[in-house]
């Protein structure tokens, strides 16, 4: 797997923590913290929707580098 691959695989899985962050602290049943637990939910999807657009211009960008 080359270096290119590899920063999409690394890329993707970020995007899964910050989905799955987002979902804990929205849905936890033990997380009481209120608006803060809102707060760290939408912060994770913001964070995640960046990492997606970046994502897409990183494949864009690579597609004349060699694998």
């Amino acid at each position: 797997m080359g270096l290119k691959h590899f920063h999409i695989v690394f890329i993707t899985a970020a995007v899964i923590l910050c989905l799955g962050t987002a979902y804990w602290f929205l849905f936890s049943e033990k997380s009481e913290g209120g608006p803060l637990s809102l707060f760290f939910a939408v912060v994770s999807l913001i964070i995640g929707a960046g990492l997606v657009g970046y994502e897409v211009y990183f494949i864009q960008k690579s597609k004349n580098l060699p694998d």
